[in-house]
């Protein structure tokens, strides 16, 4: 497994969130009235109680939740920001931009009649490719997240799981849609991405520590807890090119170091590789876990 841990000050983020919503008009897409607007109104608000060291106040206005999905969203909205913003006009997926600053700010206010629920799916899914690119890999696809690497394609899906009841059923779906990607070809290999946060329960606290290690700590048995518990609903996949499971967890923090205590969004994503050691395709992800370590530590 690897691990991959950040702490994003929401202060120094601000800046970079106004200049995503400038971005994004400057390629035409309106955000007036939008989720992303929302956000980054509210994302202000937040900044300025930060400042006068008034979140105590702040919460008195807002729930956890809406905290919790204001920062951890733009954190996410600057991430594909990053990704995007020196690609040439034709390049920018700018449907896929479109639809994933619809909605609403909390994910239980989503509309299915409306087709509000897909925004936060294509968030995760830009997101997850921003990911790949930042460690230096060549994004091949964004309709489905799909890079090179060591001469093979892997093709990502991408999973929000809001229930445990569907926990399998996402994974099922998961896999089916990497086998359509792969028709027969076998240097196409196939990795799930599974967002657990509303399984963790966490939008709805925030955490507080004494150190960035502690936070990294607790979002270390998040994730190791799902695998452990559920690795056998993907080790047992008839597939044997789909060679991994990535456990994707967002925490809100207020970490209790120095004068003033820090607000700021936490994100880990750990994978589980699912071929034994004696397996033709071990080596394969076991390198592509290392270059993840390797530029994760650079970084």
């Amino acid at each position: 497994m690897t691990q991959a841990f950040n702490t994003i000050s929401i202060e120094e983020q601000l800046p970079i969130l106004e200049d995503c919503g400038k971005w994004m008009t400057g390629i035409g897409i309106n955000i007036t009235n939008t989720r992303f607007e929302k956000i980054l109104r509210l994302y202000r608000v937040i900044v300025e109680h930060y400042r006068q060291d008034n979140i105590s106040e702040l919460m008195k206005k807002y729930s956890e939740a809406t905290l919790f999905y204001v920062l951890t969203d733009a954190t996410s909205f600057m991430e594909i920001y990053y990704f995007l913003k020196n690609k040439k006009s034709h390049e920018i997926p700018r449907r896929k931009l479109i639809e994933s600053i619809s909605g609403p700010i909390l994910p239980w206010e989503e509309d299915p009649s409306k087709g509000t629920t897909h925004s936060r799916n294509i968030v995760f899914e830009l997101e997850t490719a921003a990911l790949f690119h930042k460690e230096g890999f060549d994004i091949l696809e964004l309709d489905d997240v799909q890079f090179l690497f060591d001469n093979n394609i892997f093709n990502i899906q991408c999973k929000r799981i809001h229930s445990p009841k569907r926990i399998e059923d996402n994974i099922k779906e998961a896999a089916s849609q990497i086998s359509k990607r792969m028709d027969n070809k076998s240097k196409v290999k196939g990795i799930i991405f599974l967002s657990i946060d509303k399984l963790t329960e966490k939008e709805k606290h925030i955490l507080e520590v004494d150190n960035v290690d502690d936070a990294g700590s607790h979002m270390d048995k998040l994730a190791h807890d799902f695998i452990t518990t559920y690795s056998h609903l993907w080790r047992k996949l008839i597939n044997i090119n789909i060679i991994g499971t990535v456990i994707y967890v967002n925490i809100l923090a207020r970490i209790h170091q120095g004068s003033k205590p820090l607000l700021t969004t936490c994100k880990q994503r750990m994978l589980d590789i699912i071929p034994d050691k004696d397996h033709q395709h071990y080596l394969l992800i076991k390198n592509l876990s290392a270059k993840l370590e390797a530029s994760r530590r650079k970084n």
